[in-house]
């Protein structure tokens, strides 16, 4: 199998998500009125094998991404990253390029309580500055945030085929990355 499949937990844990029901009461009426963030990772570093970071991060050092979903359009956006770290300048150009004007009520993100995200004081300020109101996902119930927990089985199904189909070796995953959501915003997509 390809490197990137041999991990025998990622394996196991493979997100299982739904997107949010067509039935929710919180609904956006234009794009990126409402919006999900999320971290996505490619590789973590391992107790029993030491060499599996610097096997699959990218060519720059990248190990994860961040996501955000639109809930009215079902685009994804993202930025590849070599840490954990709040990702404040993705954000603050994000919203410079994609947030609706100012006169658009009843913004919202959703996002987990993770240290990098929703415990992070300088991501949520930005957030509210913008308009958006916050919203916190539950602890271990990440489901409440499907539509852009769910996008990340897809991502990784899209990376392994192309990295695979190409020939290419795991560190070119952050070029497939943004190739596949290019491609995959270039599709038509039903409301979420």
């Amino acid at each position: 199998p390809h490197p990137l499949d041999k991990c025998a937990t990622c394996m196991q844990e493979k997100l299982r998500k739904s997107n949010s029901s067509k039935r929710s009461s919180r609904r956006s009426t234009i794009p990126n009125q409402g919006i999900s963030i999320d971290f996505g990772f490619i590789v973590q570093a391992s107790k029993t094998d030491s060499t599996r970071v610097s096997r699959l991060q990218g060519l720059h050092g990248e190990t994860c991404y961040c996501l955000i979903a639109d809930h009215f359009t079902g685009a994804l956006y993202g930025e590849c990253f070599a840490t954990k770290a709040p990702p404040i300048r993705f954000i603050n150009n994000w919203l410079m390029k994609h947030a609706p004007r100012s006169d658009v009520r009843d913004k919202y993100v959703c996002m987990d309580l993770g240290g990098e995200l929703g415990r992070s004081s300088e991501v949520v300020s930005i957030f509210e500055q913008a308009g958006y109101s916050i919203e916190f996902t539950s602890p271990n119930h990440s489901h409440q945030n499907g539509p852009v927990e769910r996008p990340h089985q897809s991502i990784a199904t899209a990376l392994r085929t192309m990295l695979h189909g190409a020939n290419l070796e795991p560190k070119y995953w952050p070029y497939a990355f943004h190739h596949y959501l290019r491609t995959y915003n270039c599709t038509p997509h039903g409301e979420l």
